[in-house]
């Protein structure tokens, strides 16, 4: 099961890459999909050079991942090895990716028209409050239905509804709130970067085009409602735990997230939004 885990993220993270690196330059700079590193909205020659970059670096780790996951079925490695393994190697590469990805857009805006042409931003609390307050939400709930988990809970479930994963409730508890809080650290950390270099909050969509304030400030929401989801599919898990009924099916709840999600930044988008001349 392990191993097919590695095989399917392995083959996941190909397709992505592939797309990126296909797609992401025809569809042109979106909020949604492709390397949106801030810096990548410069202009059209930098989204389409750091997409293709991405796409390539992607492609890459799915590559390897697919590899590992060979040898560990090959040697007939043991459970726990075969699941810290894969795991490490995943994450490992994909923060290796996104700091380099990071950099790497950094390198060519910074030397775009359009970096010298903006003034640096002026913080206040506006531009964290909607990612920070929100996971401050997730970890007070978190923290409070903490002691009423049991010691092993279920994680994952199928498409159908039924558990597959299972997982410590401390465990949990540490990925949950660490990835709730990933969310709110990024837009936070681009508005501190904005301060000297206000290009890494700008963001397009064809002819639309966000300010740096602006875009960090969509950003923030949208990050803010990333964490409320992860809210609603916290309840929906402890509930199952507690009673073993879903609140939502594990389909419905997904899609609701997606329209949640997409519909709320497209709206925030638009609301900020002014038409682009460059």
């Amino acid at each position: 099961m392990t191993i097919m885990f590695g095989y399917l993220m392995g083959a996941l993270l190909v397709i992505i890459g592939i797309a990126t690196y296909l797609w992401a330059p025809r569809v042109g700079p979106n909020p949604f999909f492709g390397v949106r590193t801030g810096y990548s909205f410069a202009n059209r020659q930098v989204w389409d050079q750091s997409n293709r970059v991405g796409g390539l670096a992607m492609t890459s780790i799915g590559v390897l991942l697919l590899g590992v996951a060979a040898v560990l079925h090959l040697v007939s490695a043991p459970l726990g090895t075969s699941i810290l393994v894969l795991t490490g190697v995943m994450l490992t590469t994909l923060l290796g990716m996104t700091g380099w990805l990071f950099f790497y857009t950094r390198r060519l805006a910074l030397g775009s028209d359009v970096a010298r042409s903006l003034t640096p931003l002026r913080l206040d609390w506006s531009l964290f409050a909607p990612a920070v307050g929100a996971w401050a939400l997730l970890a007070v709930v978190t923290l409070a239905v903490y002691p009423g988990l049991p010691e092993i809970l279920v994680t994952h479930f199928d498409a159908a509804g039924e558990p597959n994963g299972w997982s410590s409730r401390t465990s949990f508890t540490i990925l949950y709130l660490g990835l709730g809080l990933l969310m709110a650290v990024i837009p936070s950390v681009a508005a501190l970067i904005a301060r000297t270099e206000p290009v890494i909050g700008l963001s397009r969509l064809g002819g639309w085009r966000l300010e740096p304030r602006q875009g960090i400030l969509v950003s923030s929401w949208g990050m803010g409602l990333a964490n409320l989801f992860l809210l609603v599919v916290l309840l929906d898990l402890v509930w199952f735990n507690w009673y073993a009924v879903h609140l939502l099916s594990p389909g419905i709840l997904v899609l609701l997230g997606m329209v949640v999600l997409l519909g709320g930044v497209l709206i925030l988008f638009f609301r900020y939004a002014r038409r682009s001349q460059s």
